[in-house]
């Protein structure tokens, strides 16, 4: 059986262990090859506990049976010119080997619910610019590109260049 739920610490190895594989298949070619091969579930694993203890973003996971496939992050924009009414996801990954089966589209459900439920009324997010599979999945969703657009640092000293997408809740 599917399901989604608010991660635990007991879940962040996992977590974990999926963003760095998401990276890892998402980014090829996006990033450079050291900075994806020096990638540390271990210390993703910590930073994942350490959020989920501090509660802020939120953390989702889902998965099937007892397996976590996938985990969302989201709360409040941390865009600087974004009201009190702006969430945002600050990070959504799926493993590889579990894309395309809906695990990414009922973790994006259960966000927008959530942020519903809390009164945000617009959800906002960044996606690396030529990662046209994950624009193309947003935009399913409702997402639109809204012109916003940023340089950030990266891991491993690299430049992360992304694209805002944006959907109006409600």
């Amino acid at each position: 059986m599917r399901f989604v739920r608010e991660a635990t610490v007991d879940d962040a190895e996992d977590i974990g262990t999926i963003q760095v594989a998401g990276w890892q298949k998402a980014y090829d070619g996006l990033l450079p090859a050291e900075v994806l091969r020096g990638m540390d579930i271990q210390t993703r694993a910590v930073r994942w506990r350490a959020t989920i203890v501090d509660g802020h973003p939120h953390v989702l996971i889902c998965g099937e049976g007892a397996r976590v496939t996938g985990f969302c992050s989201w709360g409040r924009s941390r865009d600087e010119e974004a009201d009190d009414a702006v969430a945002e996801v600050w990070a959504i990954y799926v493993e590889p080997l579990a894309w395309r089966r809906g695990f990414g589209r009922a973790l994006m459900e259960r966000a927008t619910a959530d942020a519903v439920a809390a009164g945000f009324t617009e959800l906002r997010l960044w996606v690396l610019r030529g990662n046209d599979p994950a624009i193309a999945f947003y935009q399913s969703l409702g997402f639109a590109l809204d012109g916003g657009a940023k340089r950030a640092p990266g891991p491993g000293g690299c430049t992360l260049d992304e694209l805002r997408l944006a959907r109006a809740l409600g």
